[in-house]
Protein backbone atom coordinates (compact mmCIF):
# COMPACT_ATOMS: atom_id res chain seq x y z
CA UNK A 1 0.00 0.00 0.00
CA UNK A 2 1.29 3.57 -1.29
CA UNK A 3 1.66 5.78 1.25
CA UNK A 4 -0.61 8.37 -0.03
CA UNK A 5 -3.34 5.51 0.01
CA UNK A 6 -2.02 4.64 3.63
CA UNK A 7 -2.33 8.26 5.08
CA UNK A 8 -5.97 8.46 2.72
CA UNK A 9 -7.28 5.10 5.22
CA UNK A 10 -6.04 6.54 8.34
CA UNK A 11 -7.04 10.02 7.88
CA UNK A 12 -10.39 9.06 6.73
CA UNK A 13 -10.57 6.72 9.40
CA UNK A 14 -10.15 9.57 12.13
CA UNK A 15 -12.81 11.39 10.40
CA UNK A 16 -14.94 8.77 10.42
CA UNK A 17 -14.35 7.82 14.12
CA UNK A 18 -15.17 11.47 14.44
CA UNK A 19 -18.13 11.88 12.36
CA UNK A 20 -19.93 8.58 14.14
CA UNK A 21 -18.77 10.09 17.53
CA UNK A 22 -20.48 13.09 17.19
CA UNK A 23 -23.53 12.19 15.87
CA UNK A 24 -23.43 8.98 18.89
CA UNK A 25 -23.32 11.86 21.19
CA UNK A 26 -26.61 14.07 20.04
CA UNK A 27 -28.35 10.82 19.47
CA UNK A 28 -27.04 9.51 23.23
CA UNK A 29 -27.82 12.81 24.81
CA UNK A 30 -31.57 12.49 23.30
CA UNK A 31 -32.05 9.41 24.35
CA UNK A 32 -31.19 10.57 27.68
CA UNK A 33 -33.53 13.52 28.02
CA UNK A 34 -36.18 11.30 27.40
CA UNK A 35 -35.43 9.07 29.83
CA UNK A 36 -35.36 11.80 31.87
CA UNK A 37 -38.77 12.30 31.30
CA UNK A 38 -39.83 8.64 31.31
CA UNK A 39 -40.68 8.96 27.14
CA UNK A 40 -43.35 11.63 28.25
CA UNK A 41 -43.39 13.18 24.99
CA UNK A 42 -45.45 10.20 23.82
CA UNK A 43 -48.10 9.62 26.70
CA UNK A 44 -49.73 13.50 26.00
CA UNK A 45 -49.89 16.49 23.83
CA UNK A 46 -47.89 18.97 26.35
CA UNK A 47 -44.77 18.34 28.63
CA UNK A 48 -44.27 21.20 31.19
CA UNK A 49 -41.13 21.23 33.60
CA UNK A 50 -42.97 22.30 37.58
CA UNK A 51 -41.91 22.80 40.90
CA UNK A 52 -44.32 23.02 43.82
CA UNK A 53 -43.42 24.13 47.30
CA UNK A 54 -45.59 24.64 50.01
CA UNK A 55 -45.89 24.32 53.94
CA UNK A 56 -47.34 20.79 54.08
CA UNK A 57 -49.83 18.34 52.74
CA UNK A 58 -48.51 19.33 49.32
CA UNK A 59 -48.25 16.12 47.19
CA UNK A 60 -52.15 15.85 48.64
CA UNK A 61 -52.84 19.43 47.30
CA UNK A 62 -51.57 18.54 43.85
CA UNK A 63 -53.19 15.20 43.48
CA UNK A 64 -56.68 16.81 44.68
CA UNK A 65 -55.99 19.82 41.58
CA UNK A 66 -55.27 16.82 39.02
CA UNK A 67 -58.62 15.15 39.56
CA UNK A 68 -60.95 15.30 36.41
CA UNK A 69 -58.19 16.48 33.96
CA UNK A 70 -56.12 15.10 31.63
CA UNK A 71 -52.81 15.72 33.27
CA UNK A 72 -49.95 13.40 34.73
CA UNK A 73 -47.46 14.62 37.43
CA UNK A 74 -44.12 12.55 38.20
CA UNK A 75 -42.49 14.24 40.41
CA UNK A 76 -40.14 13.73 43.39
CA UNK A 77 -40.07 15.00 46.71
CA UNK A 78 -37.59 14.64 50.00
CA UNK A 79 -35.72 11.89 48.27
CA UNK A 80 -34.60 12.45 44.13
CA UNK A 81 -34.34 9.03 43.61
CA UNK A 82 -37.94 8.18 44.44
CA UNK A 83 -40.39 9.45 41.70
CA UNK A 84 -44.46 9.80 42.98
CA UNK A 85 -47.27 9.55 39.84
CA UNK A 86 -50.53 10.58 39.52
CA UNK A 87 -53.11 11.23 36.43
CA UNK A 88 -54.23 9.13 33.54
CA UNK A 89 -50.90 8.55 32.37
CA UNK A 90 -49.41 7.02 34.69
CA UNK A 91 -49.69 3.49 33.49
CA UNK A 92 -47.61 5.25 30.23
CA UNK A 93 -45.00 6.40 31.98
CA UNK A 94 -44.49 3.90 34.06
CA UNK A 95 -44.27 0.62 31.94
CA UNK A 96 -47.19 -0.84 33.79
CA UNK A 97 -50.44 -2.24 32.94
CA UNK A 98 -53.23 0.00 35.09
CA UNK A 99 -54.14 -3.00 37.58
CA UNK A 100 -50.69 -3.38 38.75
CA UNK A 101 -50.34 0.27 39.32
CA UNK A 102 -53.49 0.73 40.63
CA UNK A 103 -52.73 -2.41 43.37
CA UNK A 104 -49.54 -1.24 43.84
CA UNK A 105 -50.99 2.50 44.39
CA UNK A 106 -53.33 1.33 47.30
CA UNK A 107 -50.37 -0.87 48.82
CA UNK A 108 -48.16 2.47 49.31
CA UNK A 109 -45.68 -0.39 47.31
CA UNK A 110 -43.48 0.25 45.07
CA UNK A 111 -42.21 -0.42 41.19
CA UNK A 112 -38.39 -1.48 41.21
CA UNK A 113 -36.64 -1.73 37.70
CA UNK A 114 -35.44 -4.77 37.37
CA UNK A 115 -32.03 -5.85 36.98
CA UNK A 116 -30.21 -4.09 39.66
CA UNK A 117 -29.54 -4.96 43.48
CA UNK A 118 -33.06 -3.79 44.61
CA UNK A 119 -35.16 -5.78 42.10
CA UNK A 120 -33.27 -9.19 43.18
CA UNK A 121 -34.47 -8.39 46.63
CA UNK A 122 -37.61 -7.45 45.65
CA UNK A 123 -38.04 -10.30 43.68
CA UNK A 124 -36.73 -12.48 46.59
CA UNK A 125 -39.08 -11.31 49.07
CA UNK A 126 -41.69 -9.39 47.03
CA UNK A 127 -41.69 -6.54 49.05
CA UNK A 128 -38.82 -3.63 49.78
CA UNK A 129 -39.08 -1.51 53.40
CA UNK A 130 -41.62 -3.77 54.41
CA UNK A 131 -44.26 -2.64 51.20
CA UNK A 132 -45.26 -4.87 48.14
CA UNK A 133 -43.13 -4.22 45.52
CA UNK A 134 -43.20 -5.16 41.80
CA UNK A 135 -40.54 -5.88 39.82
CA UNK A 136 -40.59 -3.93 36.37
CA UNK A 137 -38.62 -5.25 33.14
CA UNK A 138 -35.52 -3.29 32.18
CA UNK A 139 -37.28 -3.37 28.46
CA UNK A 140 -40.11 -1.85 30.01
CA UNK A 141 -38.95 0.61 32.76
CA UNK A 142 -39.40 4.31 30.59
CA UNK A 143 -36.89 6.07 32.75
CA UNK A 144 -32.86 6.50 33.25
CA UNK A 145 -31.19 3.18 34.33
CA UNK A 146 -29.60 4.95 37.18
CA UNK A 147 -33.50 5.68 38.19
CA UNK A 148 -34.79 2.41 40.18
CA UNK A 149 -37.43 3.00 42.22
CA UNK A 150 -41.15 4.42 41.56
CA UNK A 151 -43.93 4.74 44.78
CA UNK A 152 -47.06 6.26 43.23
CA UNK A 153 -47.80 7.60 45.91
CA UNK A 154 -45.86 8.36 49.00
CA UNK A 155 -46.76 7.17 52.51
CA UNK A 156 -45.79 10.19 54.32
CA UNK A 157 -46.78 13.34 52.93
CA UNK A 158 -44.65 15.44 54.62
CA UNK A 159 -42.32 16.84 51.56
CA UNK A 160 -42.53 20.44 51.54
CA UNK A 161 -41.97 20.68 47.72
CA UNK A 162 -42.38 18.25 44.81
CA UNK A 163 -40.13 18.94 41.58
CA UNK A 164 -40.34 16.91 38.28
CA UNK A 165 -42.67 17.64 35.30
CA UNK A 166 -46.58 17.53 34.17
CA UNK A 167 -48.05 15.96 31.06
CA UNK A 168 -51.23 16.30 28.92
CA UNK A 169 -53.41 18.98 27.28
CA UNK A 170 -51.36 22.45 27.63
CA UNK A 171 -54.42 24.59 28.29
CA UNK A 172 -55.32 22.80 31.27
CA UNK A 173 -51.59 22.59 32.70
CA UNK A 174 -51.96 26.36 33.08
CA UNK A 175 -55.53 26.13 34.78
CA UNK A 176 -53.93 23.58 37.11
CA UNK A 177 -51.01 25.91 37.87
CA UNK A 178 -54.02 28.66 38.17
CA UNK A 179 -55.40 26.85 40.97
CA UNK A 180 -52.53 25.36 43.06
CA UNK A 181 -51.15 28.88 43.30
CA UNK A 182 -54.90 29.72 44.58
CA UNK A 183 -54.89 27.06 47.05
CA UNK A 184 -51.55 28.98 48.67
CA UNK A 185 -49.02 26.86 46.63
CA UNK A 186 -45.88 28.18 45.07
CA UNK A 187 -45.82 26.91 41.51
CA UNK A 188 -42.69 27.17 38.82
CA UNK A 189 -43.89 25.86 35.39
CA UNK A 190 -42.39 25.99 31.73
CA UNK A 191 -42.77 24.02 28.48
CA UNK A 192 -40.21 21.68 28.87
CA UNK A 193 -37.57 21.48 26.51
CA UNK A 194 -37.73 18.89 23.38
CA UNK A 195 -35.07 16.00 23.12
CA UNK A 196 -33.56 18.05 20.18
CA UNK A 197 -33.57 21.27 22.03
CA UNK A 198 -31.48 19.44 24.77
CA UNK A 199 -28.87 17.77 22.35
CA UNK A 200 -28.26 21.32 20.89
CA UNK A 201 -27.55 23.15 24.18
CA UNK A 202 -25.30 20.11 25.36
CA UNK A 203 -22.29 22.17 26.77
CA UNK A 204 -19.94 19.68 24.81
CA UNK A 205 -21.36 20.01 21.68
CA UNK A 206 -19.95 23.43 19.87
CA UNK A 207 -16.57 22.36 21.13
CA UNK A 208 -16.88 18.69 19.45
CA UNK A 209 -18.84 19.94 16.51
CA UNK A 210 -15.79 22.66 15.73
CA UNK A 211 -13.21 19.71 16.10
CA UNK A 212 -15.13 17.48 13.67
CA UNK A 213 -15.97 20.38 11.25
CA UNK A 214 -11.94 21.26 11.37
CA UNK A 215 -10.75 17.73 11.06
CA UNK A 216 -12.90 17.14 8.18
CA UNK A 217 -11.89 20.42 6.54
CA UNK A 218 -8.21 19.08 6.72
CA UNK A 219 -8.91 15.58 5.82
CA UNK A 220 -11.03 16.93 2.71
CA UNK A 221 -8.07 18.83 2.10
CA UNK A 222 -5.46 16.32 2.34
CA UNK A 223 -7.15 14.64 0.28
CA UNK A 224 -7.22 16.57 -2.32
CA UNK A 225 -3.98 17.51 -3.10
CA UNK A 226 -2.73 13.76 -2.92
CA UNK A 227 -5.32 12.27 -5.42
CA UNK A 228 -4.21 15.34 -7.46
CA UNK A 229 -0.25 14.97 -6.89
CA UNK A 230 -0.85 11.02 -7.30
CA UNK A 231 -3.73 10.47 -10.20
CA UNK A 232 -3.53 13.41 -11.86
CA UNK A 233 -1.04 12.23 -14.53
CA UNK A 234 -3.32 8.87 -15.41
CA UNK A 235 -6.34 11.85 -15.69
CA UNK A 236 -4.25 13.74 -18.28
CA UNK A 237 -3.62 10.78 -20.61
CA UNK A 238 -7.25 9.96 -20.72
CA UNK A 239 -8.61 13.57 -21.20
CA UNK A 240 -5.95 13.12 -24.13
CA UNK A 241 -7.75 10.06 -25.69
CA UNK A 242 -10.87 12.26 -25.65
CA UNK A 243 -12.36 10.38 -22.34
CA UNK A 244 -15.00 12.92 -20.69
CA UNK A 245 -13.96 14.80 -17.02
CA UNK A 246 -16.39 12.75 -15.28
CA UNK A 247 -15.59 9.32 -16.64
CA UNK A 248 -11.65 10.11 -16.52
CA UNK A 249 -11.98 11.33 -12.75
CA UNK A 250 -14.01 8.34 -12.16
CA UNK A 251 -11.87 6.03 -13.93
CA UNK A 252 -9.53 6.33 -10.61
CA UNK A 253 -12.24 5.19 -8.23
CA UNK A 254 -10.25 2.30 -6.58
CA UNK A 255 -7.65 5.17 -4.87
CA UNK A 256 -10.22 6.49 -2.95
CA UNK A 257 -12.95 3.75 -2.54
CA UNK A 258 -10.24 1.44 -1.66
CA UNK A 259 -8.83 3.72 2.19
CA UNK A 260 -12.39 4.70 2.52
CA UNK A 261 -13.87 1.32 2.74
CA UNK A 262 -11.26 0.39 5.12
CA UNK A 263 -11.24 3.41 6.87
CA UNK A 264 -15.30 2.91 7.31
CA UNK A 265 -14.71 -0.84 8.28
CA UNK A 266 -12.00 0.46 11.33
CA UNK A 267 -14.93 3.02 12.40
CA UNK A 268 -17.85 1.25 12.33
CA UNK A 269 -16.12 -2.10 14.20
CA UNK A 270 -15.04 0.52 17.13
CA UNK A 271 -18.46 1.99 18.02
CA UNK A 272 -20.50 -0.68 17.23
CA UNK A 273 -18.47 -2.98 19.43
CA UNK A 274 -18.56 -0.39 22.20
CA UNK A 275 -22.02 -0.18 21.69
CA UNK A 276 -22.31 -4.06 22.03
CA UNK A 277 -20.16 -5.20 24.73
CA UNK A 278 -22.17 -2.01 26.89
CA UNK A 279 -19.27 0.30 27.42
CA UNK A 280 -22.08 3.41 25.24
CA UNK A 281 -25.64 2.38 26.59
CA UNK A 282 -27.11 5.01 24.54
CA UNK A 283 -28.84 4.66 21.96
CA UNK A 284 -29.38 1.19 21.64
CA UNK A 285 -27.53 -1.28 19.52
CA UNK A 286 -29.86 -1.18 16.39
CA UNK A 287 -30.21 2.55 16.64
CA UNK A 288 -26.74 3.13 16.75
CA UNK A 289 -25.79 0.76 14.11
CA UNK A 290 -28.46 2.75 11.59
CA UNK A 291 -26.71 6.08 12.95
CA UNK A 292 -23.31 4.56 11.93
CA UNK A 293 -24.85 3.41 8.59
CA UNK A 294 -25.87 6.78 8.12
CA UNK A 295 -22.54 8.82 9.25
CA UNK A 296 -20.52 6.63 6.59
CA UNK A 297 -22.83 7.03 3.97
CA UNK A 298 -22.72 11.28 4.99
CA UNK A 299 -19.00 10.83 4.37
CA UNK A 300 -19.05 8.60 1.35
CA UNK A 301 -20.76 11.66 -0.67
CA UNK A 302 -18.10 13.56 0.62
CA UNK A 303 -15.43 11.53 -0.46
CA UNK A 304 -17.24 10.89 -3.59
CA UNK A 305 -16.96 15.00 -4.12
CA UNK A 306 -13.91 15.31 -3.00
CA UNK A 307 -12.24 13.14 -5.82
CA UNK A 308 -14.30 14.12 -8.89
CA UNK A 309 -13.12 17.53 -7.60
CA UNK A 310 -9.69 17.03 -7.48
CA UNK A 311 -9.18 14.90 -10.39
CA UNK A 312 -11.61 17.20 -12.83
CA UNK A 313 -9.91 18.09 -15.44
CA UNK A 314 -11.89 19.69 -18.29
CA UNK A 315 -9.17 21.40 -20.72
CA UNK A 316 -6.09 19.52 -21.17
CA UNK A 317 -2.79 21.72 -22.04
CA UNK A 318 -1.37 20.08 -25.38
Amino acid sequence: MGTGLLGRLLTRAVLLTALCGLALGIAGSMSVHRQQYFGAEGCGEAVWDVNVVGADRVWSALEAALTGRDLTAMVTGADPGLFHVAGPAASCLTGVDEQTLGSTREAGGFLVRGGGMLAARAGQDGELATRPAVVVPPDRWRGLPSVSLIQPTPVFDDSSSYVGFLVGDAGEIEDLVRRLRESGLEVEAAPAATAAEAALRAPTLSATTGLTALTCLSVTAFWALTLHAGQRPAVRVLRLLGVSPLRAAASRWAASAVPFAAAAALAAALWLGMILSGTLTTPAPGTAALIVAGAILADAALVALTHVGALWMKRVPR
